[in-house]
């Protein structure tokens, strides 16, 4: 039996059909490889869940919720009206942070373990780490809009949970209240400890300045009114001096003129009445003054009688003789009253004498005393900038101290003022428990359950492809004569 050319043709094609197709996989085929198998995976999934779903509430056990709230004052009230507001912390948010994470922090909850009652919690003695324990039992947030952070504590047994909350409220306002304290009387014991040293050097200042001032002495206290005083009596006693050598100078001019009149010879061919050379205090002595009245008034008669009588009568001799007698007894009074006058302008220039020695001697006792001074205060100088300096150093120890003082007056009595950490609500605990655990673990065994399922199904189909061929693939292979006769 004989093949036809297209029964030829129709092997040919048939042969290389297979290769073609092989060579060639549909997208159909990829999708269809990375696809599970749903009974698989719905069998699968349904035996996880119902394993693991009871399993799930049974071993997760309810929980009992204990809460507290604990007041943060976003300022510290005072018992002092300063007319300012201080503020406990320069941000109000940030304080209250570092309070939240101090609560649940290893110091706070440390010191809540120490608590008998704590320590003898099942729950506690028998977890491993006990610290980790209560860090992720207990709970404190801040209630949002408000001072207020609320502090939880979950446990399934309520009274464990309320134990535990009630010691964390406890441990850690001592620890704040005490470290509000401590602070404070820390800054008590600084401030009396500063004031106390203070007080010392003002001591040590009031000494050195003692001691600079009885090195002074008063005058050098005195200071610009010393000088005055000094140079007043020095220009008075240089003025007297002054006056006493215009005093001499005349007496000595008015004794020279005295010594140097004419004598009785020098005299004797001139006029009587003349005095030129006659000093003042002379002429107006009252016995010289009259005996040259009578001169004149006996040259008067003379006049008269030489108009009346001729020369040479016996009258005018008479008048004549007169005259010369009196002349002679004016020059014996000139002479005793200028002798007399001497004398007593010797006797005044010898007084001038003593007052101009003691004038002199006032003159440089005060020079000498006002250059002295001037010298004690040119050397005493550095130690009058050194006095200025300890004092203005005293007042300002003065004035420090008296404000250290009010500050610790002021610290003293706000001490007593309401702390800033306070309790608003006591520790309470739920009467019911909650099953949100419980909830989010029958949650998490579902997922577990359909991710089981997916594994198993995509496992199953990557280890035997051939046989999750669908009949329309069958069918295509015997169409296009992909196997073969021995298949």
């Amino acid at each position: 039996m004989t093949n036809s050319p297209s029964a030829s043709n129709d092997d040919t094609q048939s042969k290389s059909a297979p290769g073609a197709e092989a060579s060639k996989p549909s997208g159909s085929n990829r999708k269809r490889d990375a696809s599970p198998r749903i009974p698989i995976f719905l069998i699968t999934a349904l035996v996880a869940g119902v394993l693991l779903l009871p399993a799930a509430w049974l071993l997760m056990p309810a929980t009992y919720t204990a809460t507290a709230e604990i007041r943060f004052l976003s300022v510290r009230p005072r018992i002092m009206d300063t007319g300012e507001q201080t503020s406990v912390s320069g941000s109000y948010e940030k304080f209250v942070s570092t309070q939240v994470t101090l609560i649940t922090g290893s110091t706070i909850m440390q010191r809540v373990l120490n608590d008998p009652a704590v320590s003898a919690i099942p729950q506690v003695a028998q977890a491993a780490d006990r610290l980790t324990f209560l860090q992720e039992h207990v709970r404190a947030r801040q209630k949002s809009g408000t001072e207020l952070v609320q502090l939880e504590c979950f446990l399934p047994d309520r009274d464990a949970a309320l134990t535990i909350l009630d010691a964390v409220k406890d441990e850690y306002l001592d620890y704040a209240l005490g470290q509000e304290a401590y602070a404070g009387g820390e800054r008590l014991r600084i401030l009396v400890t500063e004031r106390d040293s203070r007080q010392k050097d003002l001591e040590l200042l009031l000494n050195q300045v003692n001691a600079l001032q009885a090195k002074l002495g008063p005058r050098a206290a005195d200071g610009p009114n010393e000088i005055g005083m000094y140079r007043a009596k020095l220009v008075k006693a240089e003025e007297d001096l002054y006056a006493l050598g215009l005093r001499r100078s005349k007496l000595e001019a008015q004794l020279a003129r005295l010594k140097g009149a004419p004598n009785d010879s020098e005299s004797a061919g001139e006029d009587a009445s003349d005095e030129t050379f006659t000093d003042p205090e002379v002429a107006t002595d009252p016995r010289v003054a009259s005996l040259l009245g009578a001169h004149a008034l006996a040259k008067l008669e003379y006049a008269k009688t030489l108009a009346k009588y001729p020369d040479g009568n016996p009258q005018l001799q008479q008048f004549e003789v007169d005259i010369r007698v009196i002349e002679a007894q004016i020059e014996e009074t000139k002479r005793t009253v200028r002798h007399e006058v001497s004398q007593s302008k010797m006797l005044a220039l010898a007084d001038l004498e003593v007052e101009n020695r003691e004038a002199t001697a006032r003159v440089d006792m005060y020079r000498t005393r006002l250059t002295g001074y001037m010298q004690n205060v040119d050397e005493q100088r550095g130690d009058l900038t050194k006095l200025q300096s300890l004092e203005d150093s005293v007042a300002e120890r003065r004035t420090l101290i008296s404000e250290l003082s009010r500050q610790i007056t002021d610290l003293s009595l706000e001490s007593k003022a309401p702390a800033q950490v306070s309790l608003a609500s006591a520790p309470s605990v739920q009467a019911e428990p909650s099953y949100r655990a419980k909830l989010a673990a029958l949650i998490l065994a579902c997922v577990a359950s359909v991710g089981l399922g997916l594994v198993v199904s995509m496992a199953a189909k990557r280890r035997n492809p051939r046989r999750h061929s669908s009949p329309k693939e069958a069918h295509e292979s015997v169409r296009t004569g992909s196997y073969s006769i021995s298949s």
